[in-house]
């Protein structure tokens, strides 16, 4: 090898070494994130429609007043036709498709995606169950709850 080519091997060295020195230093540097607190209407009606997927009508009804509080416990009074549709083990997975807030921020009007996996072996071999979801949440003197709820299940493409 002539001093041409070992020359250029050590110039592409040399200029290396600083990136790699500087790569190494910020990924040392890097701080953890902290989690955000999610906004607490949102959250409210996650607790609400989980509840509800998986069967647990106490827990919805904790989340719910009106309209919603209704419909809760009607669900649990049909509860052998209204079985959880999540299993345990899945977290089921929201997309808010549409948010609407008044002017004072203590009403919040949702419309939102809930993807949830069917529950029990058989539910390993099928298709998630979409669930297109219109809220309606409440600021009042107990916190925020959820005051209506329409649930429609959405026809699935799905493998």
């Amino acid at each position: 090898m002539n001093r041409i080519g070992v020359f250029s091997i050590l110039v592409l060295l040399v200029s290396l070494l600083p990136w790699q020195n500087i790569a190494q230093t910020s990924a040392v540097q890097e701080t953890p994130k902290t989690q955000v607190e999610e906004d607490p209407p949102l959250a409210t009606y996650k607790t609400f429609a989980n509840a509800l997927a998986r069967g647990h009508f106490a827990e919805a009804r904790t989340h719910a007043i009106g309209q919603a509080l209704a419909m809760a416990n009607q669900k649990e009074s049909n509860k052998d036709q209204n079985k959880g549709s999540v299993g345990e083990g899945t977290a089921p997975q929201f997309m808010v498709l549409a948010e609407k807030r008044s002017e004072d921020g203590s009403v919040v009007t949702l419309n939102a995606m809930q993807i949830v996996q069917p529950s029990g072996q058989e539910g390993m071999f099928k298709p998630p169950i979409l669930h297109r979801q219109d809220a309606t949440v409440l600021k009042t003197g107990f916190g925020w709850r959820v005051n209506t709820f329409r649930d429609r299940l959405e026809k699935c493409c799905l493998p």
